[in-house]
């Protein structure tokens, strides 16, 4: 007669609840597909109040990015749209002004620049050594008035970006560019003046270097 085996204490003692189990579930991997802007601007009230959730994150981040891209696109429209009205502007100007008033306005342009110049020169060590750099720009109307201004020549057809102006004939256009301090006089020091022009813009600017 065979025997029987006898089973150990550690075999039939209870399996704990936190037992891990002998065999895990596969994880099933879900792909998130985010919802088109057209989806969401067709959903009915009905379809957002069943949305979980997930579901609504999802919807608001679409939006976001859809509010992002036109914010972006509107940006830009308005400023090619700004580019284009000051071209128009300024070339109804250029239409409108007579040789007087272009001449006039030259004028205007050349006591402010001077003046402005001026305002800047003030002591400061660096004076004594190198000098201290000024700066200057504005806006001009059209090409006419920035030709007179500067007194370049109006039979010149080629368009210019820098003009080299020698001092003198600067301070001709702006006059004495000086400024008095205690124990003496400022001066600009630099022999060339050169004015950077920027159609895009419509304006230019300048700059140099006083001292004593």
């Amino acid at each position: 007669m065979p025997t029987k085996r006898r089973l150990s204490s550690s075999a039939l003692a209870p399996i704990p609840t936190n037992a891990a189990p002998l065999f895990k579930k596969p994880r099933i991997q879900t792909t998130e597909v985010s919802p088109s802007l057209s989806d969401i601007l067709e959903s009915s009230k009905s379809d957002l109040t069943d949305l979980q959730n997930d579901e609504l994150v999802s919807y608001i981040t679409t939006l976001q990015g859809a509010y992002q891209e036109l914010a972006t696109e509107l940006e830009v429209s308005q400023k090619e749209l700004k580019k284009v009205n000051k071209t128009k502007t300024s070339g109804e100007q250029a239409l409108s002004m007579s040789a007087d008033d272009i001449k006039a306005k030259a004028r205007k342009m050349a006591d402010i620049m001077g003046k402005e110049i001026r305002k800047q020169m003030k002591w400061q060590p660096s004076c004594k050594r190198s000098g201290k750099r000024w700066t200057y720009s504005a806006m001009v109307p059209s090409t006419e008035v920035l030709n007179k201004l500067f007194r370049i020549s109006d039979d010149s057809k080629k368009a210019w970006k820098t003009k080299k102006i020698p001092l003198g004939d600067f301070e001709n256009i702006t006059g004495d560019l000086t400024a008095s301090i205690r124990y003496g006089q400022l001066r600009v020091t630099s022999e060339q003046i050169t004015p950077h022009w920027k159609p895009d813009e419509q304006s230019f600017s300048v700059s140099g270097l006083y001292g004593l």
